[in-house]
């Protein structure tokens, strides 16, 4: 029998968590001083950081740009509980019912491991899947970086 294994965005397939990251958002540019009127116009929850600050700022994301904005961020979103993002309704009833039924169930995420694994506790999600993989899971290992979806899910 050939094992199946379903992999799952978290960020806008799992649950809508683009609230909390629009508020988080805003308070690291506030946190830096940067001003970003269109902001709530322009942006959209999923890209990865680099592709985030090069639309609000183009030409200004050095690596110290980036590493002070994705601190920034990490401060806001990592410490903010997550109060507006709710799973979507039914849908982890399907996910558990596809992992009761012997498919391995995994998330995949362009999120940092940080703030999937705080929603994944605050949502309950540790009967639903098997694993839970981000994107900056091997930051600290030199050999491998930062993965984005493709390099991950490969």
């Amino acid at each position: 029998m050939t094992k199946l294994f379903w992999f799952f965005d978290l960020d806008g397939t799992l649950a809508d968590t683009d609230r909390d990251i629009r508020i988080a958002w805003k308070g690291a540019f506030a946190d830096m001083g940067l001003e970003c009127p269109d902001f709530d116009e322009r942006f959209v929850t999923g890209p990865p950081l680099r592709v985030v600050a090069e639309t609000f700022f183009p030409g200004r994301c050095d690596d110290a740009f980036l590493s002070e904005l994705r601190a920034a961020f990490a401060r806001r979103y990592d410490s903010s509980g997550y109060p507006n993002t709710m799973e979507y309704p039914g849908v982890l009833e399907r996910v558990r019912a596809l992992r009761r039924g012997g498919a391995t169930t995994l998330i995949a995420t362009n999120k940092r491991m940080a703030g999937a694994e705080g929603v994944f506790r605050k949502l309950g999600w540790g009967d639903a899947f098997d694993g839970l993989y981000a994107g900056d899971m091997y930051a600290a290992d030199p050999s491998v970086g930062v993965l984005a979806k493709g390099r991950l899910l490969a």
